[in-house]
């Protein structure tokens, strides 16, 4: 899948399970491609789930992995969605973001825009036998 800013490309709606997902970025910005399962009786949608607050949130899906990559990368990681049932991705990185940190993938060196979920880059799909 490419990652834009601010949206994730080349991923349909629906997935069989053992697809295994890579990141190429395009952006101009770091992204980041954190792919995790809704849990079987969550009827929130992806955006109502990331409005909540985290610990809430992380209590109603299950983590699956993720990976970063810089502007022209590509992601060093890559995600198998194993288990049939609904799914969601997004990047959590800040707007403004445009290299890749030292240390943790997951820092922002100084951006603090929102996080690129919150002007469009997430993505619900599911997966299927």
């Amino acid at each position: 899948m490419t990652a834009v800013d601010y949206a994730f490309a080349g991923i349909p709606d629906v997935v069989s399970t053992g697809t295994t997902l890579g990141l190429r970025n395009a952006g101009s910005e770091v992204h980041e491609m954190q792919v995790f399962r809704l849990n079987d009786d969550v009827a929130q949608t992806l955006p109502e789930l990331l409005a909540l607050p985290q610990e809430e949130a992380m209590k109603l899906i299950t983590m699956v992995g993720g990976t970063f990559a810089g502007p022209g990368e590509d992601g060093e990681d890559a995600v198998t969605v194993e288990e049939a049932g609904n799914y969601g991705m997004a990047c959590f990185i800040p707007v403004g973001t445009r290299e890749m940190p030292e240390g943790s993938p997951g820092a922002s060196q100084g951006a603090t825009g929102p996080p690129h979920f919150v002007v469009g880059m997430l993505k619900a799909f599911t997966v299927g036998e």
